[in-house]
């Protein structure tokens, strides 16, 4: 999801969960069916905050 959020320019964490739900392209880019929901953005907070800001700045 993260480099999606690089890559499209999107830079809120909610914005990007949101796309991620919305955007057909970017469900099959995760490997998510239809039915699936992806995570929300709730869990991109927590891998930054558990992997630390500089492991997303070298990614």
């Amino acid at each position: 999801m993260s480099l999606l959020g690089y890559l499209y320019g999107i830079t809120s964490e909610r914005k990007l969960a949101e796309e991620c739900r919305l955007n057909l392209a970017f469900m099959w880019f995760l490997g998510y069916d239809l039915d699936e929901v992806p995570p929300d953005h709730s869990i991109l907070s927590k891998a930054r905050a558990r992997f630390g800001r500089e492991v997303y700045e070298q990614f």
